[in-house]
């Protein structure tokens, strides 16, 4: 039976995740743990410098399936297993509040499992995606990295939880990202994830879908799927079937067969509004020719890997649709909301193809350019959202550009931008946790602020990576928390001293800006000391 749910006025949330939006191992013998890895002596892969390990995506995993040890986590979320599927919220132009009351639309689905988006519990299909196709790019590159493998399974089997075969459903997102005065949202409360499974809620009451967290469509049963969605997801299967090809045949064709399925039902003949994250602002995106190409391109590698005679019929759609982004005018650099990079280089895996080629080199030229012009040789834009992951993005490029072409012109310019994220900056600060000698020590996060230690000693969570500097225009309401926030503020008065050039810096709780680390992030930095390594 369907029932509205309550609205009202704007709420207070923690964050809209303006664009877009974690962690690597500290103990090898432990399940589900990554080492990030580095070219030690002889060209050898090795751990970070010194020795030190870094944990990544265990501390966000969400569900059973948690890793003891990891600041205390422990099974969260547990009614995701049979959570309510609601029709497509509306909201506001900015995104900020709900302007019709949410309905009830069918469920119950299993949806539990995968990791956490960022700071805060809500779990998306277009964020997780892109962080499982980086996981998995990197285990294709560098199989020994301890506890890779694990970490993108526990990935894909989520992935694979929002993908209904059956019934021809992609699921978009589990949470609500913002309620209003009479609904809270899961932004509106600032806990530890399993506090959400103490909850005893009842239809009406505020706390109702915190507790009892709503299921969101990416498409109707059947129905056309938002291509950018679509073709990542298909990348993920496809990757899953090209890394099991030659122990598991049979596993591999199921995994190839999902990814053929996603990717068919992809709406590429007039998609409208791209589906991203309900609201559409936490992460807006207007381009998907990409993701189209990522996902034909792995479609094609997989089939080759399994002798599937629809592998030539992929590999010339990979290249029209890397012609039809060339032609898109929404060229980026890798992040979460472009991955041209990896599709153009495993498209120069299957054979020549100049365009794959060029816009490589104009993607890492056109950092060379800002770096250029930048006194600490900046190739990112740092007066605006995700300046260290598109710094990481640009590492992980040329690497794919070094790789795919044998060019190593922009080796350089690499280690030059790897060395500006981890301390080589105006601020003198490395913007992964753990690592070097000054890192962030207050992270907008909430199993770091109420579970770990704000000294930068003992329990952290080594190997995140954060927003870094912003526009300093942006950073209004850098000082608002929500109640229950454990205070922390390190460096204030220092940061500012070096701030400049329109961008600011400031290691303190409720900077979500700059000090919110993310999946997305952490994974692009992940894949770019992965494919630096191999």
């Amino acid at each position: 039976m369907e029932r509205d749910v309550r609205r009202g006025a704007a709420p207070r949330y923690l964050r809209p995740h303006q664009g877009r939006h974690l962690p690597a191992a500290r103990d090898r013998h432990r399940r589900g743990h990554l080492a990030t890895v580095h070219r030690g002596p002889g060209g050898r892969p090795d751990e970070e410098p010194g020795g030190r390990q870094r944990p990544l995506l265990p501390a966000q995993r969400d569900g059973a399936d948690v890793v003891p040890g990891v600041l205390g986590r422990r099974p969260s979320h547990l009614a995701d297993r049979s959570a309510t599927v609601y029709a497509t919220p509306r909201y506001n132009d900015d995104g900020a509040e709900l302007t019709a009351p949410l309905r009830r639309d069918g469920g119950p689905v299993d949806v539990s499992g995968g990791w956490f988006d960022a700071g805060d519990y809500l779990k998306f299909t277009h964020t997780a995606s892109y962080a499982t196709d980086e996981l998995l790019l990197a285990q294709r590159a560098l199989p020994a990295i301890p506890g890779l493998s694990a970490e993108a399974r526990h990935g894909l089997s989520w992935l694979d939880k929002m993908w209904d075969g059956r019934t021809r459903t992609l699921y978009a997102q589990v949470g609500l990202g913002a309620g209003d005065k009479d609904l809270h949202s899961d932004h509106d409360v600032w806990r530890l994830p399993e506090a959400d499974d103490a909850l005893k809620v009842r239809d009406g009451d505020v706390d109702q879908l915190v507790g009892l967290r709503p299921v969101f469509r990416a498409n109707q049963p059947g129905a056309p799927i938002s291509p950018n969605l679509a073709g990542r997801v298909a990348a993920a299967f496809a990757l899953a079937a090209q890394i099991d090809a030659a122990h598991d045949p049979a596993g591999a064709r199921q995994w190839l067969d999902k990814a053929a399925a996603v990717y068919g039902q992809a709406d590429t003949h007039d998609p409208r509004k791209l589906v991203t994250t309900f609201p559409h602002a936490f992460y807006s995106e207007d381009s998907w020719q990409d993701d189209m190409e990522f996902g034909a391109v792995e479609l094609a590698l997989a089939a080759k890997e399994l002798g599937d005679e629809r592998a030539e019929g992929w590999h010339a759609q990979a290249g029209d649709w890397a012609r039809a982004y060339l032609a898109s005018g929404n060229l980026g650099t890798l992040g979460v909301s472009d991955v041209s990079a990896p599709a153009h280089a495993d498209l120069l895996r299957l054979g020549p193809s100049d365009v794959a080629a060029a816009d490589l080199r104009r993607q890492l030229a056109d950092g060379e350019r800002r770096a250029a012009k930048d006194p600490f040789r900046a190739g990112a834009v740092y007066t605006d959202f995700d300046a260290v992951p598109q710094t990481f993005g640009l590492v992980a490029t040329a690497a794919l550009y070094a790789k795919a072409t044998g060019d190593h012109r922009y080796d350089a310019f690499a280690g030059q931008q790897r060395g500006w994220a981890l301390g080589a900056n105006a601020w003198g600060s490395s913007f992964m946790i753990g690592t070097g000698e000054v890192f962030p020590h207050c992270p907008a996060h909430q199993v770091a602020n109420l579970a770990g230690s704000l000294t930068g000693q003992g329990a952290l969570l080594r190997g995140a990576v954060v927003n870094g500097p912003n526009g300093a225009k942006k950073l209004s309401g850098a000082d608002d928390t929500l109640d229950a926030t454990r205070a922390c503020a390190a460096g204030d008065a220092e940061w500012k001293r070096f701030d400049g050039r329109g961008a600011r810096y400031v290691d303190r709780v409720g900077a979500w800006q700059t000090v919110e680390p993310a999946d997305d992030f952490t994974s692009t930095a992940l894949l770019a000391f992965a494919l630096s390594a191999a």
